[in-house]
């Protein structure tokens, strides 16, 4: 087969771009094999963006069923998020194979890899290799982790990352039935919040934070969470920057409801505190409906007299309280 598409959108709403892709496959022996080949330009689709794309796929028609594949995008975008580069590779045997990835932006780096087989009732192997560099410093996996991913199950075996000093990171999970239901447990101890300025446009983020979640998927789309951070740093947005002395967050979400706390004192003085809570068994998903409450205590009045007209400021503090409902189709 051959094709070529020079308009996405024509063959995909809200896409656009460039697409060729060429190749063939066979049948013999009960046995497939085949090649195909693929590249595109300026392609765009929900959110996401790529500049160039090439990709290329082999498969043999041999015992075993050997394979390759080599895949390229350059100038990769979603969101607020971008990447120069993103180069995947994979080869080996259908009983044995390893599969890479890595990520580039400027002098940041990501590497994935791993290694395992297919089998009947779907992929078994393990995260062999998973670090990166970026501006807040070297980070990698401290060992081999166990990952089996099919049909009706996903489990990874405790998966522990580690930075400069104190930094860690552990996740782990046991999912199985259809829908997924099982444990998900993730704790990371003072985390450099820098870190996530490598694959964004702007430094936004500085600062740690440490936390944990503890959740288990039950049945009928149904949550048990629990789950608190506490983080101090600064936060720069439009023009502004916020220097947070001491923050905390809590989250539970049971059968009772769901339950929000937050607590943040900037560095300046003053403090924030809201509070939600939604009576409704938790789900997997947002909250409809719910109570709020945002209390806030001699905060500095300088940090509002930017969205001011020009030459106009304010100065003293403010103190206040609001509290108000979410109702379904996110009204308040």
């Amino acid at each position: 087969f051959s094709a070529e598409i020079s308009d996405l959108s024509k063959l995909i709403p809200r896409a656009s771009g460039f697409l060729a892709a060429a190749g063939w496959a066979r049948l013999r022996h009960d046995r497939f094999s085949g090649v195909v080949s693929a590249r595109g330009r300026d392609l765009t689709a929900e959110g996401w963006s790529i500049a160039r794309a090439n990709f290329s796929a082999i498969l043999e028609d041999r015992d075993t069923s050997p394979f390759s594949l080599l895949a390229d995008f350059s100038r990769l975008r979603y969101q607020g998020l971008t990447a120069d580069t993103l180069a995947l590779r994979g080869g080996g045997t259908v009983l044995s194979h390893t599969l890479a990835a890595s990520m580039r932006r400027g002098p940041h780096e990501t590497y994935l890899g791993l290694s395992g087989a297919w089998r009947a009732k779907g992929w078994q192997g393990k995260i062999v290799q998973f670090e990166g560099t970026d501006g807040g410093g070297p980070w990698r996996l401290s060992a081999p982790a166990a990952l089996t991913v099919s049909r009706e199950s996903l489990a990874l075996g405790s998966m522990e990352i580690t930075g400069r000093g104190p930094e860690t990171l552990r996740l782990s999970a046991t999912l199985s039935g259809n829908p997924l239901t099982g444990p998900v447990d993730l704790t990371w101890n003072h985390l450099d919040l820098a870190r996530a300025n490598a694959w964004t446009d702007r430094d936004i983020l500085s600062g740690a934070c440490s936390g944990s979640v503890h959740a288990m998927l039950l049945p009928f789309n149904r949550i048990d969470l629990a789950g608190e951070a506490t983080l101090t740093g600064t936060l720069a947005a439009e023009g502004q920057t916020v220097e947070v002395r001491q923050g905390k967050l809590t989250l539970n979400a049971d059968r009772w409801g769901v339950r929000l706390n937050m607590n943040i004192e900037p560095s300046e003085g003053g403090s924030l505190h809201g509070a939600f809570f939604s009576s409704g068994p938790a789900q997997q998903s947002l909250p409809e409906t719910g109570e709020w409450n945002l209390r806030w205590r001699g905060l500095d009045l300088k940090r509002f007299s930017a969205a001011l007209p020009r030459r106009t400021s304010l100065e003293g503090r403010i103190s206040g309280e609001m509290n108000g409902k979410l109702l379904p189709d996110m009204r308040f």
